[in-house]
């Protein structure tokens, strides 16, 4: 603030904001130019302090701090500079200290307030149909000047008013065939990709930003098909990255609320910089990727990227559990083994898909953006099947936001019941049931992972892995020796009396109890450090197997248990996950020919 100004009893409001006074002496404001600065007492007071505060423009100054004639006792034209800088940096004092606590955010989509979307187009921020000036604050943020982006189909009301100017329902309709050239291996991808492109419009407006891995074949139309989504996008996307790091992109971006599209994610031969993106990519899927590291100057270096990512490659890396649970990994054929597909020249495409993607991206942001409620009563509906499907609260994120996405762009009410109930198709790519399914999930690799381990233990001649032993141990009749050799491994059967009919269970039905800490647990698992305790405990916990609609999960053992003589404490698998003396792969079965 610098206080209330008139000039001829009129409101003349000063130009600059004061934001006042940081611990090195420096006097902070947002200048005429909308940027903010800081001046030490020397800048404000240099030859071109003025001009750099007022942005060049000397009227208001001279209006209110005009030189004094004390021969002719009159004031004259010239400013008087030390009144004015005098006055700024009282303003700066009556503000008080300036720590940078306020974040600062620019272009992009961001959620205000009330969780409403505000639009940072660079020159000028929209929020509920009013317009701010950057160097602004709405709520707890500071909107400071940005490049200038293209806003989306708008009506100006008034001085800073604005009405947003939809286009037709028809348009997103010829969005969706459009993508629908393209040769997804199924539709679901295709609607999810789709959706996709609605939450980039929202940018960070979104609680949770669902990002795509798009694994094409060669000749999938995969660079093109990023193209289009950033032409489509406008100011909503950034321009396509093909040659990138993480810190390029923190540096690059920071600040900002734009989609990222990342194309060829596989050809960075640099293993290390791969996982480095997908850090960030996975940080940047709730609250943005936030913070701040030191450099090797000793200069502090701030974090602050938010949006949803999309990326494309031929071929797809390993995934980690904690990258399948916030990407949706989407599949593209090649675009000849497509039916009725046609093959077009570059400055086709450049002439029919490019340009009618420019042609529609402030008409569709705005249609997007207006329907904004209706992607939160989409979403809710979305949410509450997933978890009815038997989802987990992530998939309901991740996948929720994307299917919701998909519904608002492609009609103008919420899903019907019916539609509701044919969500049920998406069902192979909610994550939790497609990683139970395939025993994928991080708790399922970390007990397969024990199964293969060698034992130490030798049956005739062979030594045998730690799952084979198990599966000799639960016989009842021949599967004493194995029993007593499991504690030396840090694992026992433990039989629980059955609550059916209080019998103690056989030994066919009793739990692998696992111990929390065990000495030779943890040599078996010296190659595997994400397994070893006291995450091995966590993460075996998480097991579930759901079979007729009953879940069979882990359970804490009541007391402390025996191992081999070590007491520890345990968790108990269920039988349903352990192997039997007939899971044999083909190399252990002996057929006569």
């Amino acid at each position: 603030m610098t206080g209330d100004w008139y000039w001829q009893r009129k409101p003349d409001p000063c130009p600059v904001k004061a934001l006042g006074i940081t611990d090195a002496g420096e006097y902070v404001f947002v200048t005429a130019l909308r940027l903010v600065r800081r001046f030490t007492t020397n800048g404000l007071h240099s030859t071109g302090g003025p001009n750099d505060l007022f942005g060049g423009k000397l009227d208001w100054a001279r209006r209110h701090f005009r030189r004094w004639d004390p021969i002719n006792n009159k004031l004259t034209g010239a400013l008087n500079k030390q009144q004015l800088m005098g006055a700024m940096i009282q303003a700066c004092d009556r503000v008080g200290y300036y720590d940078n606590a306020v974040p600062h955010r620019s272009v992009g989509t961001w959620r205000g307030p009330d969780g409403d979307p505000v639009i940072h187009c660079g020159d000028a921020i929209l929020y509920r149909g009013e317009v701010f000036e950057p160097g602004e604050t709405i709520g707890d943020y500071r909107y400071v000047l940005g490049p200038r982006r293209e806003a989306p189909s708008l009506d100006w009301v008034g001085n800073r008013g604005f009405r947003l100017k939809p286009g037709p329902l028809s348009d997103c309709l010829k969005v969706v065939a459009r993508i629908g050239s393209w040769n997804w291996l199924d539709p679901e991808g295709r609607d999810l990709f789709i959706g996709g492109i609605c939450c980039d419009v929202y940018g960070d407006a979104l609680h949770w930003k669902p990002h795509r891995f798009i694994r094409a074949m060669p000749g999938a139309g995969k660079s093109t098909l990023l193209k289009y989504t950033r032409y489509l996008l406008g100011s909503a996307a950034h321009d396509v990255q093909r040659n990138f790091t993480r810190a390029m992109l923190e540096q690059r971006f920071s600040n900002t609320s734009c989609a990222l599209l990342l194309d060829e994610m596989e050809s960075d031969t640099d293993g290390e910089k791969l996982r480095r993106v997908f850090e960030l990519v996975r940080l940047m899927s709730d609250d943005g990727a936030t913070g701040g590291r030191g450099t090797s100057g000793g200069q502090a270096r701030s974090i602050n990227l938010h949006g949803s990512v999309t990326m494309v490659a031929t071929l797809a890396e390993a995934w980690r559990p904690q990258d399948r649970s916030r990407i949706a990994y989407i599949e593209l054929g090649r675009l000849r083994d497509r039916e009725g597909h046609e093959d077009k020249s570059q400055e086709e495409i450049e002439r029919e898909v490019y340009a009618e993607a420019t042609e529609m991206s402030a008409g569709v942001r705005a249609r997007i953006l207006d329907r904004f409620p209706l992607f939160r009563e989409n979403l809710a509906l979305v949410r509450a099947r997933i978890l009815e499907l038997g989802g987990a609260p992530r998939d309901a994120d991740q996948l929720g936001y994307l299917i919701a996405g998909w519904a608002t762009m492609t009609k103008d009410e919420p899903l019907a019941s019916v539609e509701v109930e044919q969500l049920k198709r998406f069902t192979p790519y909610i994550m939790t049931l497609a990683e139970e399914a395939d025993g994928t999930d991080d708790p399922s690799e970390c007990l397969h992972t024990l199964f293969g381990l060698s034992s130490g233990i030798f049956e005739q001649g062979r030594e045998m892995t730690i799952g084979q032993v198990i599966a000799e141990a639960r016989d009842p009749e021949t599967g004493a020796r194995m029993r007593n050799a499991l504690g030396g491994l840090g694992l026992r059967l433990n039989r629980l009396q059955s609550e059916v009919d209080g019998r103690l269970e056989a030994w066919s039905e009793a739990w692998l109890a696992v111990a929390n800490k065990h000495a030779k647990l943890e040599k078996l698992f010296a190659d595997y450090a994400a397994y070893r305790a006291p995450k091995r405990a966590q993460i075996l916990s998480g097991l579930k197997k759901t079979v007729n609609g009953v879940p069979h999960v882990p359970k804490r053992a009541e007391k402390v248990l025996r191992f081999g003589g070590v007491p520890s404490r345990a968790w108990l698998v269920p039988p349903i996950f352990l192997p039997t003396v007939d899971d044999r792969d083909d190399n252990d079965r002996v057929t006569d020919q």
